[in-house]
C-alpha cells in the first residue's frame, strides 16, 4: 500500500450503566456508567495501554465519555467527541423495559431479535442511518 497511511481502529462499548443492569433500551437515554463500569472502563483503560492508541473517539452521551475519558488518561491521549458515534435513536422504546416492549410490541420484538435491520419504530432511527453516520464518522 504505497503512499497510504494505514489506520487501526479499536472498537469498545462502554462500561455498565444502570440501564444494562435494569435490562432497558437505553438508545440515547444518557445514564451514567455504575461503580461496576467505572472499573470496567478503568481495566479497559489499562489493557489498551499496550496498543498506543493516539486518540479515542466517543459519542457525546455520559456512558460513553466517561469510558472514553478512563481510557484516555490510561493511555495519555486525547478524547474527541463525534455525534456520529453516538448510540442509536430508538424513539418510543427509549428508557423502556426490554420485557415491556416484547409484550406491547411482540411482531416489532421478533424483527429486532431476529432482521434488526428491517425494524421500523416510530422516532427511531433505522440500522441503515446508523451506519450511514457511524462510517461517515470513522471516514473523518
Amino acid at each position: 500500500m504505497k503512499g497510504h497511511e494505514r489506520t487501526t481502529i479499536l472498537l469498545a462499548r462502554h462500561g455498565e450503566c444502570r440501564g444494562n443492569v435494569e435490562g432497558l433500551f437505553r438508545g440515547r437515554v444518557d445514564f451514567p456508567l455504575n461503580e461496576r463500569g467505572l472499573r470496567q472502563a478503568a481495566e479497559l483503560g489499562s489493557a489498551l495501554r499496550p496498543y498506543s492508541p493516539e486518540a479515542v473517539m466517543t459519542s457525546p452521551l455520559l456512558r460513553a465519555k466517561d469510558t472514553a475519558r478512563a481510557i484516555a488518561g490510561a493511555c495519555s491521549i486525547r478524547v474527541e467527541e463525534d455525534e456520529g458515534f453516538n448510540n442509536i435513536s430508538l424513539g418510543i422504546w427509549e428508557g423502556q423495559p426490554k420485557t415491556e416492549i416484547a409484550e406491547r410490541y411482540p411482531g416489532q420484538w421478533k424483527i429486532w431479535l431476529e432482521n434488526p435491520e428491517r425494524l421500523a419504530v416510530e422516532g427511531a432511527e433505522s440500522l441503515d442511518d446508523v451506519l450511514r453516520r457511524s462510517m461517515a464518522a470513522l471516514d473523518r
